[in-house]
C-alpha cells in the first residue's frame, strides 16, 4: 500500500521523504508545492519529511501513520 505526501515548503527546495519501507527524493515547484507516494508496511509508520534549501538550511517533520488491512 502506499500513502501520497502533499505539502508546501520552499520554492525548488529539495525533498527527502522516507517512511519504514520506502524512500524518494522530489522537488517543490515555483511556488513550493510538493508531492510524493511512499510505500507503507502493515502496522506503524513512521514517515520523515525533511526539506533542503541549500547545504545549511533545513527543516525535518515527523508523522506517524499505521497502516491496517481488514479482511
Amino acid at each position: 500500500s502506499t500513502i501520497l505526501i502533499t505539502g508546501k515548503t520552499a520554492p525548488a527546495a529539495t525533498l527527502v521523504m522516507f517512511s519504514n519501507a520506502d524512500e524518494k527524493i522530489a522537488s517543490a515547484d515555483a511556488n513550493g508545492n510538493f508531492l510524493g507516494n511512499l510505500k507503507l508496511e502493515t502496522g506503524e509508520n513512521e514517515i520523515s519529511v525533511t526539506a533542503f534549501l541549500n547545504k545549511i538550511n533545513s527543516a525535518v517533520i515527523h508523522r506517524n501513520v499505521t497502516l491496517e488491512i481488514s479482511q
